[in-house]
């Protein structure tokens, strides 16, 4: 009877082991399914490094579609300011821009982008390296107070203003942690995109002392001004009212920045 009674109490103990074991995995398991469903799926993010270094104000949001896939909308304005303000601007204004008084030329842009991001790692949400794929559509306003000199080396001031839009597609590439409870750090490390440009510009002025000879000198100067590998993407006409031109070329860019964003 002894003997019986201490087996008795050996299975009763070995079941309520095995359940507690068992409890304590389905707790493990809905512990982690729970993770996996709770991480935030959007986040706020701006551009603060843009901001201070080139006067660009860059902001998105980004919402989490799947487990790894997201989708971010952007939106970038950069006010009104001399194209030869920062380094980058003037190397590309030496390159392309056909003039030496350049550094009067002022733009402003805005920029919207839609992008479609994959995300690696084992992590839920919208953290480690991806890819991405994106189209931007873009707008630029230029002023360029156009200085010419006649035959008779008379001057004449063309304040030509332009608006350009430009489309395209792109793809890039970065990583995103999550460095704090709610506070994360996306560094768009590269992406270039290729679409195209069309747009006009206008410079009214009296041009009705310019012989036909300088009008037509002026056409090709104002057509020479975007010159990439010897294909000129503006065509102008000269009128006694001034100039009117229509602009055509390709649109091609980078992407890159650092943004610092809330989760939620």
């Amino acid at each position: 009877m002894k003997k019986l009674s201490a087996l008795a109490l050996v299975l009763i103990l070995s079941v309520t082991t095995l359940q507690a074991q068992t409890s304590n995995k389905t707790s493990t398991a809905s512990g982690s399914d729970a993770a996996k469903k709770n991480y935030p799926k959007n986040n706020i993010k701006m551009n603060i490094p843009g901001m201070i270094l080139f006067n660009n104000y860059h902001f998105s949001y980004e919402r989490m579609l799947t487990r790894k896939i997201s989708v971010t909308g952007s939106f970038r304005l950069m006010p009104t300011k001399s194209v030869t303000s920062t380094t980058l601007g003037k190397k590309v204004a030496e390159k392309f821009i056909n003039a030496s008084d350049y550094n009067d030329v002022t733009a402003s842009n805005k920029a919207y982008t839609l992008e479609c991001r994959f995300y690696g790692g084992k992590h839920p949400g919208a953290r480690g390296f991806y890819f991405a794929l994106y189209g931007r559509y873009t707008d630029f306003d230029i002023y360029y107070p156009y200085d010419f000199y006649s035959e008779t080396n008379q001057h004449y001031l063309i304040p030509l203003n332009s608006t350009i839009h430009g489309i395209g597609g792109g793809i890039g590439f970065g990583a995103q942690w999550l460095i704090a409870k709610r506070i994360t750090l996306d560094w768009n490390i590269s992406g270039a995109h290729f679409g195209s440009l069309n747009g006009n510009a206008a410079g009214k002025t009296d041009l009705s002392s310019l012989s036909e000879k300088d009008k037509q000198k002026l056409e090709e100067d104002i057509n020479s001004l975007i010159d990439i590998s010897g294909k000129k993407y503006i065509s102008s006409t000269v009128t006694n009212e001034g100039v009117q031109a229509t602009i055509k070329g390709p649109f091609i860019g980078i992407k890159t920045g650092i943004s610092i964003g809330i989760a939620f």
